[in-house]
């Protein structure tokens, strides 16, 4: 492999390690709640996962005004996230 080739690869593989580090936290975190993440961009692709996420963590009720919201940023973090995985 080529110097770039296996840079490439290495950061590909850190990002696969640190997405399943966070889907890890993010279950362990919301296990009382009986929410499973299996796949982080379709689990969060709407915002219900990350808005009980912030819930919990805040200890705060969001309202459905800023769960649109949040859906609405989990869609742009996603499309960076592919650019990234490229």
């Amino acid at each position: 492999m080529r110097p770039r080739a296996v840079k490439l690869w290495f950061c590909s593989y850190i990002f696969v390690v640190h997405i399943q580090v966070l889907i890890d936290w993010v279950n362990n975190e919301l296990v009382d709640q009986r929410i499973i993440v299996k796949d982080i961009q379709e689990d969060l692709f709407d915002g219900q996962v990350l808005q009980k996420l912030l819930e919990k963590l805040g200890n705060i009720k969001l309202q459905v005004t800023l769960y649109f919201h949040l859906s609405v940023i989990i869609q742009c973090i996603m499309k960076v996230k592919l650019v990234f995985a490229r």
